[in-house]
């Protein structure tokens, strides 16, 4: 299965779980909680915000991770842009030349 790449990157991969799977993975989720809550007894409305603060908790970690790799992906574009700049050879001016 192949990642999707960002412009002009041949390695970098735009986010290793697609949206659609991860919602799909996050509505699961949701699911089990309220499944859990609902044998444990609980009250409609307790099953309803276990489900709200579980949707909170997964979005806010989906968040987080672009962040990360946001961050990762800057770094790594700084760091080849200065190994380029230390290897890219010096011109000298014409005048210098012999």
């Amino acid at each position: 299965m192949q990642q999707a790449k960002g412009p002009g990157s041949e390695e970098e991969p735009v986010w290793p779980i697609p949206v659609q799977k991860f919602i799909i993975a996050m509505l699961f989720c949701m699911a089990i909680v309220m499944i859990w809550s609902f044998l444990e007894s609980a009250s409609g409305w307790t099953i309803f915000w276990r489900a709200v603060i579980c949707a909170v908790i997964l979005q806010a970690a989906y968040f987080a991770g672009v962040l990360v790799l946001v961050a990762k992906r800057k770094r790594r574009r700084q760091a080849k842009a200065t190994k380029h700049q230390e290897t890219a050879p010096i011109n000298p001016p014409a005048d210098m030349k012999s």
